[in-house]
């Protein structure tokens, strides 16, 4: 079997639409991405980080390049190969290890208005059963303690990962990945222009990416809907790291996962998500203005957007 490396990278940041684009390119004929989406192999600190806090269950089930190559192994005859890790972006070591891994790579990366990004990363944590605290508050409030090894629970595999304020590093995050990849193989999009208009953003990507089907329209529905558990219970036993890893020793991932994704679906419940509280958006927009302000002249200045983000998402009214 011939190895084929992966030559698209979507990198994050979490909860900035990534799902969603990776469902998209996925419907187009040039284009191959893996299943599973998330695969996290060349977040080595984070592996590190996890092994160390877990245990041999850790962070990934492909540890080794063999392994994560095999999730490519039908792709022989796409011109884009790619994968969808949003690990990628709030690991130190990603970057360097996708350049060492292959130079010609492309990178894509997602961002999203801070404080919502953080409501909804929240959100998506309590739903994994890696956030024992189901008030985005509190769980805000509770960063010393964690920081401090205080009340984090074997659930969450990554603990630094539930340090809220180290997840809003845009400017260092992107910053990595300008300092390691030429800048005509990196695109930056943002959430809001993906939402609004899906079409434009998946258009300007297709160019990016330099595939002959330019005018290849997928099926724009929302792949990342809101989603709570209905039973709690049941989710900490189905979603338990350590049980899912020595299940995996016995049942292949073809079957395991399957079944996997029916009892989520069973377990839980599609609608709009109540938003978040105005004073508490506000207090964080007010903590992470000086953030957005930073990111916002760096991406106009080196060419990745030509908006301004700091009026585009109310900061300029802080």
């Amino acid at each position: 079997m011939k190895n084929i490396k992966p030559n698209l990278f979507i990198v994050g940041t979490p909860k900035s639409g990534t799902t969603s684009l990776y469902h998209y390119l996925k419907q187009h004929p040039e284009i191959f991405m893996s299943d599973p989406k998330e695969i996290g192999y060349f977040c080595k600190d984070l592996t590190k980080e996890a092994d160390n806090f877990y245990g041999k269950a850790g962070h990934t089930p492909y540890k080794t390049l063999e392994q994560y190559l095999t999730l490519f192994k039908n792709s022989e005859n796409y011109k884009i190969v790619g994968e969808a890790s949003t690990s990628h972006m709030f690991s130190k070591v990603a970057a360097k290890e996708i350049k060492k891994f292959n130079p010609n790579a492309k990178i894509i990366i997602g961002l999203r208005e801070p404080a919502e990004f953080l409501y909804s990363l929240h959100a998506e944590y309590v739903y994994a059963c890696r956030e024992p605290e189901l008030n985005f508050e509190k769980a805000l409030n509770l960063e010393k303690k964690r920081i401090e090894g205080i009340g984090l629970k074997k659930r969450m595999i990554v603990p630094s990962k539930l340090i809220y304020s180290n997840r809003v590093k845009y400017f260092e995050e992107v910053k990595r990945f300008h300092d390691t990849f030429p800048k005509n193989q990196i695109k930056v999009f943002i959430f809001d222009d993906l939402k609004k208009n899906p079409y434009k953003v998946y258009e300007e990507i297709l160019d990016f990416l330099d595939v002959k089907d330019k005018n290849f329209k997928p099926n724009f529905e929302i792949t990342n809907v809101n989603k709570s558990i209905r039973n709690h219970f049941i989710a900490r036993i189905t979603k338990n790291i350590k049980i899912n890893y020595y299940l995996r020793k016995i049942l292949p991932m073809k079957i395991m996962s399957p079944i996997g994704i029916w009892i989520n679906q069973k377990n839980s419940k599609y609608g709009k998500k109540k938003p978040i509280n105005y004073k508490l958006k506000r207090n964080l927009q007010i903590k992470y203005k000086p953030e957005v302000e930073k990111i916002n002249e760096f991406l106009n200045k080196e060419g990745y957007i030509n908006e301004d983000l700091v009026k585009k998402w109310g900061y300029d009214k802080i």
